[in-house]
Formats: C-alpha cells, sequence, structure tokens
C-alpha cells in the first residue's frame, strides 16, 4: 500500500497537469479565434467605407460606377456575417438610406444631415468596435464629414468640379 502512494502521487500530478493543459489550450483557441475575428471585422469595416467613399465619385452609368458599385455591395454583403450587432444595424440603416430608393436629394439641407447622421453613428459603432477609447462626439464627426457637398453634386450632375473647398 505503502507503495501505491508515490505512484498515485505522479498520476494525480499527471492528471492535474493534462486538464490545466486542455483548459488553457481551449482558452487560447478562443482567445485566437476573437483576434482573427477582430481582424476579419477591421478588414470588412475598412472596405465597406473605402468601397462606399470610392462609389460616391463616380459618375453615374459608366463603367467606373457599375465596378464601385459593385465592390460596395460586395462589401456590405461581406458584413453580415462578420459585424457587431451595433455595427450592422447602422450599416443597415445608412445602407437603406443612401443606396435604396427614394435616394437622399444631396442638395437639400435635411437629406445631408441625415446623411451625416448615419455616417457619423456608422463611425462611432466602427470605433466602438475597434475598441478605441475617445471623447470624439456625433457631432465632431458630422462637422468633419469627408464630403464635399459641392464637389459631389458637380460629379453627378456630370460636371467636373476642381474647387478644393467651397471657398476655392
Amino acid at each position: 500500500m505503502s507503495a501505491l502512494v508515490p505512484v498515485m502521487g505522479t498520476i494525480l500530478v499527471a492528471v492535474v497537469t493534462a486538464i490545466f493543459g486542455i483548459l488553457s489550450y481551449r482558452t487560447q483557441k478562443d482567445a485566437d479565434r476573437q483576434v482573427e475575428l477582430r481582424k476579419q471585422q477591421r478588414v470588412a469595416y475598412e472596405n465597406y467605407l473605402q468601397s462606399y467613399y470610392d462609389w460616391t465619385f463616380t459618375k453615374e452609368g459608366t463603367d467606373e460606377d457599375k465596378q464601385a458599385d459593385d465592390k460596395y455591395r460586395q462589401a456590405y454583403f461581406k458584413l453580415f456575417p462578420l459585424a457587431s450587432d451595433s455595427f450592422l444595424r447602422a450599416a443597415m440603416a445608412f445602407h437603406t438610406y443612401a443606396r435604396e430608393e427614394p435616394y437622399p436629394d444631396f442638395a437639400e439641407e435635411a437629406d445631408r444631415e441625415k446623411f451625416e447622421e448615419l455616417w457619423s453613428t456608422l463611425v462611432l459603432e466602427l470605433r466602438k468596435d475597434a475598441e478605441v477609447e475617445s471623447r470624439v462626439t456625433k457631432s465632431e464627426i458630422e462637422a468633419h464629414i469627408p464630403w464635399y457637398w459641392g464637389a459631389y453634386e458637380s460629379i453627378q450632375n456630370g460636371k467636373e468640379d476642381t474647387s478644393a473647398t467651397p471657398s476655392s
């Protein structure tokens, strides 16, 4: 019986070590999956925002417009399996407003304000998902939206606006 004690002790240590190894392996795998998901989300979010921005500056009906539209739609659909609930809801609201009929008329102040509100919500949700600790407000983002409306309207009307700012 006394000869079994050292053997049992060794077996107990081996079992506890194996259990600890299995638990730590599972924990590490879960962490790795989370890191990979974050990377995939970041790429999907970047592609979505960039594809919309690129599409807005194409002339309607051109080959470039069709390619940009395809790229946007692919980026939008890739959000569904990857995006967080809050980002996906913001993207769906933005998409419904900006890309489905009736289309916004950016010559109208109310339509530009609605667009800016939806865009800033999208950006804030992206920042939240990226765990950016920030005090940037929605109104600050709205005030610095990356579209100069005069240039956008000119492109959509078939004119080329080369001015960099509204005062140029």
